[in-house]
């Protein structure tokens, strides 16, 4: 009974000091090509032209790191995984950690 109550008060602790994540959901990034030479990364409302804007786009990643725990890329058919990459490298250097890329197969 004294484990089990003592247990509990580590769990109840560990869950009082636990930071507010979004911990079910991840944060959505939309990849896209609106030009022959450019992606772009849409993020909480905010458009970046990548790679010149990735500066931003990673400090922009780090402020958001602090509310969710991952991302999920989404993305057309037509973009190029360069694209994609890079997306996936700047979010990483943001320190995300779970970064997904939901896909479903061609119909």
């Amino acid at each position: 009974m004294i484990v089990s109550r003592l247990a509990l008060a580590a769990v109840a602790a560990l869950v009082a000091l636990a930071p507010a994540y979004s911990a079910s959901r991840s944060l959505p990034i939309t990849v896209q090509i609106r030009d022959a030479a450019s992606c772009f990364a849409s993020v909480d409302g905010s458009d970046f032209k990548l790679p010149d804007d990735r500066g931003r786009f990673v400090q922009r990643l780090k402020q958001l790191r602090k509310k969710w725990r991952g991302i999920s890329i989404v993305s057309d058919t037509d973009v190029r995984y360069k694209c994609v990459g890079g997306v996936i490298f700047l979010a990483q250097s943001a320190k995300f950690k779970n970064v997904g890329f939901p896909a479903q197969p061609p119909q």
